[in-house]
């Protein structure tokens, strides 16, 4: 289960910028779901 889920209310209207912050809410969600099972290691590094 995602920690945290992108949606119009966290757009700022840019796409450039919208594009970034979807693919930050990515990257969050990867480090926790790899935190919860242990694995944290080997995403960060």
């Amino acid at each position: 289960m995602p920690l945290l889920t992108w949606n119009d209310y966290f757009s700022v209207r840019i796409k450039e910028m919208d594009d970034h912050h979807k693919r930050f809410f990515d990257l969050i969600n990867t480090l926790h779901d790899a935190i919860e099972h242990g694995e944290a290691r080997d995403v960060l590094f």
